[in-house]
């Protein structure tokens, strides 16, 4: 596909409620833990094995069709999956370029592009120019490309790595403890939840992507236009 880079695709929202679930079931009773995963583990793949299995075939097969085409791109394919209903997140605090502790809800009345990362992550490191880009397309009052770095170093470690790459329209959001990544409980990174101006998300997608390809940009504002 032209704008999906290959990657390992969630198979539907269904699974990141599973998995926050989950979570959340772990804490509370951490003496059970390896008897709860345990049993949890094989649960899922019962429940969603055979959705994760029809993810990994059409990824596949997608991926065939654009290496056939070339540069083509599948269109009838959207990159973002969207949630069945609109998803509120959890309350989400995170420390901002300038080291002080910001919540989610300082975006409300934007949409927002959340997008999980980190520096150690080889392909968020490919898709960073891309939302870079897109950012200096669509970034104003209206939209937000909200990069959340997971990675415990310093903040100084992830300017360096914005300076590396030449990204001049992203600001820093560093989530050092864990805490708003932990509630999320996403598959994978980079993963991404497009944010309607209520903060609920739209839809997502895990993995990479060409953020300022413009069957993309299209997609993103079709998003905007129904919400």
């Amino acid at each position: 596909m032209k704008h999906l880079l290959p990657t390992i695709v969630a198979a539907d929202d269904e699974r990141i409620v599973f998995y926050r679930d989950f979570y959340r079931i772990v804490k509370s009773f951490k003496t059970w833990v390896p008897i709860i995963a345990v049993v949890s583990i094989g649960a899922s793949f019962i429940i969603f094995g055979d959705q994760i299995f029809g993810v990994f075939e059409r990824n596949s097969s997608a991926e065939s069709a654009v290496t056939a085409k070339g540069k083509g791109s599948v269109a009838d394919q959207p990159v973002f999956t969207p949630f069945k209903s609109p998803w509120q997140l959890p309350e989400l605090r995170f420390m901002n370029r300038k080291n002080r502790e910001i919540s989610l809800q300082a975006f409300r009345g934007s949409y927002v592009l959340l997008n999980v990362w980190a520096t150690w992550c080889a392909p968020c490191r490919e898709e960073m120019p891309a939302l870079d880009r897109l950012q200096e397309k669509m970034g104003g009052p209206d939209f937000h490309v909200l990069p959340l770095s997971i990675d415990e170093a310093h903040p100084e470690i992830i300017r360096k790595f914005y300076e590396d790459l030449g990204i001049e329209s992203l600001y820093v959001y560093h989530d050092p403890t864990g805490s708003a990544y932990s509630k999320l409980i996403l598959p994978a990174i980079p993963a991404t939840i497009l944010l309607d101006r209520d903060g609920r998300g739209m839809g997502y997608v895990v993995g990479p992507v060409e953020w300022d390809d413009r069957e993309i940009v299209d997609e993103i504002r079709n998003f905007m236009s129904a919400g």
